[in-house]
């Protein structure tokens, strides 16, 4: 009997939380598709939070924060980043052991023409990418050791 009201009211609590959620995610006009967002060259913000990446020659990336708008109840991921690099760490994989990558789907904007290149031989070296994610990212980090590119697709959390 115990058990049937903790549960009662646990389910409550629940329905409750999630109401008053649905109810704060209003789009306040902040809102903004990630398709739209624009895609930045810079390499400084890079460098700054992904040192495993190496070297980076040139950058093609974009963000797109959660907690504004319409996902203002949205958690625990506070942003995505996706976009690739060209960096000198391939020079550090050349020996490492990887697994085959078959086709990486590029988010919108990230088209193969605009790396430069129009075939990838994209490769997932896990402990690259665990250095590069450390304890504070989840997501995708494929190398193409060919290009010296790095293609990345994190989220926070």
């Amino acid at each position: 009997m115990c058990r049937k009201i903790t549960a009662l009211l646990l389910s409550v609590t629940m329905l409750l939380a999630m109401t008053v959620c649905l109810n704060a995610c209003k789009d306040d006009g902040t809102h903004s598709p990630f398709t739209q967002q624009s895609y930045r060259t810079d390499t400084d913000p890079l460098k700054s939070r992904f040192p495993a990446l190496g070297e980076i020659d040139r950058a093609y990336w974009k963000t797109y924060i959660f907690g504004r708008g319409l996902y203002s109840c949205i958690g625990p991921t506070s942003y995505r980043l996706t976009g690739f690099v060209s960096t000198d760490v391939a020079d550090k994989l050349m020996y490492k052991q990887y697994t085959e990558v078959k086709k990486v789907d590029f988010p919108d904007g990230i088209e193969p023409e605009v790396t430069g290149f129009t075939d990838f031989e994209w490769r997932k070296y896990p402990e690259f990418t665990e250095k590069v994610l450390g304890n504070k990212y989840l997501g995708l980090v494929f190398v193409d050791i060919g290009k010296n590119l790095v293609y990345i697709d994190i989220e926070n959390f």
